[in-house]
């Protein structure tokens, strides 16, 4: 029964794997579940061959300590991330809005981009005297800075240039809110939302309170739903790096 289960997983992992994959995230993290399907497949082989049985007890205690502290570690982190994703304290007076930069494609945001700046814009078009900082450098599979996609998309949306602020060398979250506050001096003690998907709100505002922001909250873009377990998977994983390697 064991090595049956193994097996399914395998398949669920690899089949996921390649979903993720074939949307063109822009990151390599999708191999990440095909490492899970090789270790599945692995422990289905264990426990079909009986091998797993033959170990000797302190190796199998070991192996099942760490495999316990790794799976609550995720579990726990996880919950973090999950904690962040209703957040519903949307103030109706931001100074900056703060768009948190992602994948764009030749002219055009990724998917993911697209929902943040369909956030924003929702909110800037309610709020006219609120200013955004768009955010991100150009990757090496990029063919432009993201921020100037970024941009280039809200002004086609109606906003304004003397509205919009570009931070376009920025290549990670950490470097995005940091460089915004080098081209706003006093940003951090102004009220800032941070606009980025809801798997991304809490690790991007924890980062923000970390850098000195006093006054900054998440603002949740929309991400499609099918694609929400590898989001947090992902963000679990970088807050426990967070942690570890501050």
């Amino acid at each position: 029964m064991a090595a049956i289960i193994f097996v399914i997983l395998a398949i669920i992992f690899a089949v996921y794997g390649t979903a993720v994959f074939m949307v063109g995230s822009g990151t390599l993290f999708f191999m990440v579940w095909y490492v899970l399907a090789a270790l599945a497949a692995i422990a289905a082989w264990l426990a079909y061959s009986g091998v797993g049985h033959q170990a000797p007890a302190p190796l199998k205690a070991t192996v099942y300590v760490l495999g316990c502290i790794v799976l609550a570690a995720i579990i726990i982190s996880s919950a973090f991330v999950v904690s962040g994703m209703d957040s519903k304290t949307k103030r109706a007076d931001y100074d900056y809005l703060v768009v948190l930069g992602a994948q764009v494609y030749s002219d055009s945001p990724s998917a993911v981009l697209q929902y943040r700046l369909d956030e924003a814009y929702r909110y800037l078009m309610l709020h006219p005297a609120t200013q955004v900082i768009v955010c991100g450098g150009q990757g090496y599979n990029e063919p432009l800075p993201e921020a100037r996609v970024m941009a280039s998309y809200l002004e086609a949306r109606g906003i304004t240039k003397d509205r919009i602020i570009i931070e376009d060398t920025s290549l990670s979250t950490k470097e995005n809110l940091t460089n915004a506050q080098k081209l706003v001096p006093g940003l951090a003690d102004k009220a800032i939302g941070i606009v980025t998907n809801n798997f991304h709100v809490f690790r991007s505002t924890l980062l923000a309170k970390n850098l000195g922001f006093s006054n900054a909250q998440g603002v949740p873009a929309y991400s499609t739903p099918f694609y929400l377990p590898n989001n947090v998977f992902r963000e679990s994983l970088a807050l426990i790096k967070m942690v570890l390697i501050p």
